[in-house]
């Protein structure tokens, strides 16, 4: 009988074992289970890092500051976001369709503002370009014109002095009669 009661507690004692393992087991794949949780929430909040830009937005809007927004927003978020454009405001001087970037500011200017910075640049008072006086933005805006060919006008102009006429432009290479039937009514000296 003592040897009976000696293995029944050498089988509990291999049970309590047992059981104590499979815990063990359990408890490692609770934690396991826990830290691949929490990598995964910082996953997420990097990837939201990641997908969100911060903005500031001044000038001639109502409520002026950073703002933050997702990475492929256009300016059009951020006007909307800051309140709206004041009476003052001149929307055409900013290309509200364009994506933001982390950091940029945007600035809103008057049409005051507007009407003396148009004066001082290449646009002329009937809103032609002047092509003696416009900057590679500006040129950028005409038809057919890239950031290479607008380049490419002003070291033309910088190398050779003022056009004497808009024809001049066909002078540039990569600028024939095609793009230049494609400017030619938007422009002046």
């Amino acid at each position: 009988m003592q040897k009976c009661k000696s293995r029944i507690l050498i089988l509990l004692c291999f049970m309590l074992m047992a059981a104590g393992c499979a815990c063990s087991k359990e408890s490692e794949d609770i934690l396991i289970s826990t830290s691949s949780e929490e990598s995964s929430e910082q996953e997420q909040e990097t990837d939201h890092i990641d997908t969100t830009i911060q903005v500031y937005i001044c000038g001639e809007v109502k409520h002026p500051g950073v703002y933050e927004f997702e990475a492929d927003e256009r300016i059009i978020s951020a006007i909307e976001a800051a309140g709206g454009l004041t009476k003052e405001a001149a929307p055409e001087s900013v290309n509200q369709a364009q994506k933001m970037e982390d950091g940029q500011q945007i600035y809103i200017p008057s049409r005051e503002e507007q009407q003396v910075s148009t004066a001082k640049t290449g646009e002329s008072s009937d809103g032609l370009i002047s092509i003696n006086q416009a900057t590679k933005e500006e040129f950028m805006t005409l038809p057919g014109i890239g950031e290479a060919k607008a380049e490419s006008i002003i070291s033309y102009r910088e190398e050779h002095g003022k056009f004497q006429s808009t024809e001049d432009l066909m002078k540039i290479s990569g600028i024939k009669e095609g793009v230049y039937n494609k400017i030619k009514d938007y422009i002046t000296l």
